[in-house]
């Protein structure tokens, strides 16, 4: 994950599902604490090629199952899909604007990268303190990992 505002929620998501091991990217000191407070496990303090060879070090060599690259450009999609590993998935919120040529298909041929997404809603629905904005009225957020079990079964 990185540690923008559109990506920081990722982190309790990742741990409620079972991810052992959360990797930030960031370079901002401030932004990775909130990373860490949002459940990152390991902080890389790098981008681009230096990033992807710290996560695939993090990774034993393989990479991210799962990336999420919420930015856009060209550099921040290469970077995702460089980190994953062969048959990861990069997910990706918003559209990816920043990425004039389009995306490769052969970097996601070549290593059987899976991308998914969509848009991101440009309004803010009202949210009561305490619940977390993917969840349904009335589950709260000491509840969140029961929810995210209960939709996993579906």
């Amino acid at each position: 994950m990185a540690s923008g505002p559109g990506t920081l929620p990722t982190g309790p998501m990742a741990e409620t599902v079972g991810a052992e091991r959360i990797i930030a990217l960031s370079t901002h000191a401030d932004r990775a604490a909130m990373a860490t407070s949002f459940g990152a496990t390991d902080i890389v303090a790098a981008r681009g090629d230096e990033a992807v060879d710290a996560v695939r070090e993090l990774t034993g060599g393989l990479g991210a199952q799962s990336v999420c690259e919420c930015v856009g450009t060209t550099q921040t999609w290469d970077t995702a899909l460089a980190a994953a590993r062969p048959g990861g998935t990069v997910g990706f919120v918003g559209v990816p604007a920043g990425v004039a040529e389009g995306l490769s298909l052969r970097k996601l041929f070549n290593r059987n990268v899976s991308v998914h997404g969509g848009v991101a809603p440009t309004r803010t629905p009202r949210r009561r303190p305490g619940r977390h904005p993917g969840s349904r009225p009335g589950v709260h957020l000491d509840h969140r990992a029961q929810g995210h079990r209960g939709r996993l079964r579906r």
